[in-house]
């Protein structure tokens, strides 16, 4: 009796994953509960275990490939000597979309026919991690049928071919560029990043903010709460303005969903979970701070630090990136003053808070002007210009400067 192995669902919103590393090779024994892959959502790497001993038939996605929750990664069965023969498509108990294998689609070929014959599960992964043309293979298997063997030694004709030599047009100049290969992570947020400017019109509005009341209030219990193990930061307060802000105004905590998403409209979120984003060495991560509105400045720099922490060392868990409904981006803890931070879909809206500095302020003082210097810093809120206009983004941005500015 064989067992299929299932990516299970990660978390709401994970509809796949990316194979990172195969910790068992097809023919070693395997026991329940040992890691049998490693796979990455969006940002976050996940171990996949075996549910059941034996031994490891039939590996399916290659490192790099993407597979949709529900698909089949690996059969587990009790013999080894079922490898070859062990079809892995006849034995998952998953639907054609969710299987793993890859059948890569014929490229039409003028010189040969179009291949129609079976395909093993071993051709099948062979030819989809070297992205081959079945057309091309010369088939000597029974009624022309491809065979593993067939496979290596096209591989190993088209590595002794000789290589055609660069074809430059006039324009072109040789490349000494040196190629340094994208990191999953990398990948997946230059292919958020690019969709979400494709998605939504970004517009973007810039406050000063007076942090005088902030770090005056921060001062006063710094050390009461670096006793409790709390670190106070000006973002727990920006956190704790932005979450009433959103309860004040429900657009700013809203999503746009389109006809093909099920129903059209504005989704006003009923929760207010707010993404954090972190800077660790591989890009960025952003961990949310569930029910954010709920929380207190000392609760929310308690929270502040956890999800920090765990990021940097990798501890974070899919459940820890999933919900947020609006994000705040910390780009001043680098001295950055202002930055225009790109909307993570679907959510309508992110805040930049930038470094908090001294700056000279003219200040109205028994009705006459008087110079001071003052903690201030810049924040900007960039918005989805489909559902906020001006006038409701600056109504929620002067919400929470009055909530900074009075504490």
């Amino acid at each position: 009796m064989t067992t299929s192995v299932i990516l299970p669902s990660l978390g709401a919103g994970v509809k796949d994953v990316t194979v990172l590393r195969w910790m068992k090779t097809v023919g070693e024994p395997i026991q329940r509960g040992e890691t049998l892959v490693e796979v990455e959502t969006d940002k976050i790497a996940t171990e996949i275990c075996a549910e059941a001993d034996g031994t490891v038939l039939e590996i399916g996605p290659a490192v790099g490939d993407r597979v949709p929750t529900g698909a089949v990664l690996a059969v587990i069965g009790p013999a080894p000597a079922a490898l070859l023969a062990s079809p892995i498509l006849a034995t998952a108990p998953a639907n054609q979309q969710s299987a793993i294998i890859p059948r890569p689609s014929p490229v039409t070929n003028h010189q040969s026919p179009t291949y129609r014959g079976p395909v093993s599960p071993v051709v099948s992964r062979l030819v989809a991690e070297h992205r081959l043309d079945l057309n091309a293979i010369a088939g000597t298997g029974q009624d022309g049928r491809i065979t593993k063997q067939d496979v290596l030694a096209h591989l190993e004709r088209c590595a002794t071919a000789p290589a055609a030599p660069a074809q430059l047009n006039d324009r072109d100049e040789p490349d000494d560029s040196e190629i340094e290969p994208v990191s999953v992570m990398r990948s997946r947020i230059a292919e958020h990043m690019v969709a979400s400017q494709r998605a939504a019109p970004h517009v973007t509005t810039v406050w000063e903010v007076d942090f005088g009341g902030v770090m005056a209030h921060r001062a006063a219990h710094k050390a009461e709460a670096e006793r409790a193990g709390i670190r106070l930061t000006p973002l727990a307060y920006v956190v704790c303005a932005v979450a009433g802000a959103l309860r004040e105004h429900p657009a700013a905590n809203s999503q746009w969903r389109n006809p093909k998403e099920g129903r059209a409209g504005i989704a006003h979120m009923r929760d207010v979970h707010l993404g954090l984003a972190v800077a660790v060495d591989a890009g960025l991560l952003v961990p949310v701070i569930r029910h954010a509105d709920a929380l207190n400045v000392s609760g929310a720099a308690r929270t502040i630090h956890d999800l920090a922490t765990r990021a940097r060392v990798g501890a974070l868990t899919p459940a820890d990136m999933q919900g947020a409904t609006f994000t705040l981006s910390n780009h001043g803890v680098a001295g950055s003053l202002l930055a225009t931070p790109i909307i993570p879909q679907p959510q309508s809206g992110i805040l930049g808070l930038g470094a908090v500095e001294k700056r000279v302020r003219v200040l109205a003082v028994d009705g006459a002007d008087a110079i001071a210097i003052r903690p201030c810093a810049y924040l900007s809120y960039t918005f989805d210009h489909r559902i906020l206009d001006g006038a409701l983004a600056d109504a929620f941005m002067a919400s929470v400067k009055s909530r900074l500015e009075a504490w």
